[in-house]
């Protein structure tokens, strides 16, 4: 199997949790630009070619901590998830074993 790419492990956390953040993206995965990767993912700049033939439309939303600090926070659309599980079965092997 090959080495996931950050882009992979960001879709498969999309998917399987319900949002992330760039300390979360730091913490689990080390991703230290995690909003230059979500770009990617969405099509918008020169991403590997499977992410511009099928853009992943991931949200964003501006938070405030409680210190006051501002930061994103990125998810996907309940309905965006079943999408992207068809448009890159490879990410999700234990789903495809089971269909």
């Amino acid at each position: 199997m090959r080495k996931l790419s950050q882009h992979d492990l960001i879709i498969q956390h999309l998917v399987n949790h319900s949002h992330l953040t760039n300390f979360e993206a730091i913490g689990l995965y080390r991703i230290f630009n995690l909003k230059g990767r979500v770009t990617e993912l969405r099509g918008c700049t020169s991403a590997p070619e499977r992410f511009n033939k099928h853009p992943v439309f991931v949200e964003t939303e501006m938070r405030t901590d409680g210190t006051g600090k501002k930061y994103a926070r990125y998810s996907l659309r309940t309905s965006e998830k079943e999408s992207v599980r068809k448009n890159f079965p490879d990410l999700f092997p234990a789903e495809k074993a089971a269909a």
